[in-house]
């Protein structure tokens, strides 16, 4: 972290909060948003997160401040839910994060991912229009 601070790096640390609370989650998303939304004012026009919650979080802020998200290591983490039986398909969590993470792929410029079978699912089931770029470390 040193190393990227003496590069320029300014580092502004949230603090999440977790567990299922609406409440809860409202807070980390506004206090996100406030965050983003500096960064917005001071000119910055894209952002780069990883494509989980946090990567559906900076689609809601993209949208609203109008910047470009580059959506990293992609993968639904919804299903990766159901298919763990972590949520029933049926649940809020499910169809509000799956909802998100299939409209940000959609909104996103660029996407990285490590197969290509992700790749085709969002090019030919999706019909995703970003450019995808395949992580190099992968597979």
């Amino acid at each position: 972290m040193d190393e990227w601070i003496a590069k320029g790096l300014k580092w502004k640390k949230l603090y999440w909060h977790p567990g299922q609370g609406m409440v809860n989650k409202a807070r980390d998303i506004i206090s996100g948003f406030f965050a983003v939304m500096g960064l917005r004012f001071k000119g910055y026009r894209h952002i780069v997160t990883l494509a989980s919650v946090a990567g559906s979080f900076g689609y809601m802020y993209a949208v609203i401040l109008r910047m470009r998200l580059f959506l990293y290591q992609y993968e639904p983490h919804s299903e990766y839910a159901i298919d763990n039986k972590m949520w029933p398909a049926n649940s809020k969590q499910f169809k509000i994060s799956h909802y998100l993470e299939r409209k940000s792929a959609h909104f996103a410029t660029v996407i990285a991912s490590g197969t290509r079978f992700m790749e085709e699912r969002l090019k030919l089931e999706w019909k995703v229009k970003g450019a995808f770029v395949k992580n190099f470390n992968c597979s």
